[in-house]
């Protein structure tokens, strides 16, 4: 039997190959132990390279082919990019742009619209797109109309304003809009 000193870690009397060593014991990630090290960084490592192998995998495979499609359609259509669609577009000046005229209509008819009437439903039910309206229906629109006669007569101006665009608010890296 080894006798342990109370000052010394060492036993007394003993033989060093006859006395077990006591293991101490680590705590924190050097813990892991010998063969834990080894283990954690290679699982590490997949966590980390194998998504990355996999987006540029993806992204060199789809930007050929994205390559090889903005030539195909270069060569079908040399103004099929945005930029270049935009600029070829007629210009038109705000007062003879019908979107602009509706949006300002809208804005100055207070919020009154035909369909936010409790009856509505009920007397344009069922009704097909192409079928032509009967005498209640056009006196709940003329009255509805007559309401805010200032917006209708304003919405009557766009029969004289055949073209109109809404504003796009697009940029260069199309993700940031103006």
């Amino acid at each position: 039997m080894c006798r342990r000193d109370a000052r010394t870690t060492r036993p007394k009397l003993c033989q060093p190959s006859l006395c077990p060593q006591r293991q101490r014991r680590r705590s924190g990630a050097a813990g892991a132990g010998a063969a834990g090290g080894p283990v954690a960084l290679v699982i590490l490592a997949l966590v980390i390279f194998v998504p990355l192998l996999t987006c540029a995998y993806y992204a060199y495979t789809t930007g050929n082919t994205r390559a090889e499609a903005e030539a195909e359609a270069a060569k079908d259509d040399p103004n099929w990019k945005l930029v270049d669609i935009e600029s070829n577009r007629k210009k038109m000046p705000d007062q003879e742009n019908s979107a602009l005229h509706i949006m300002a209509t809208n804005s100055s008819a207070g919020g009154l619209a035909v369909g936010g009437v409790g009856n509505y439903d009920q007397i344009f039910a069922k009704l097909r797109p192409t079928a032509q309206l009967n005498t209640q229906q056009v006196q709940f629109i003329r009255g509805q109309l007559a309401k805010n006669p200032k917006a209708l007569a304003e919405a009557r101006k766009l029969k004289d304003m055949p073209y109109g665009r809404f504003r796009s608010p697009t940029s260069d890296d199309f993700v940031t809009h103006r």
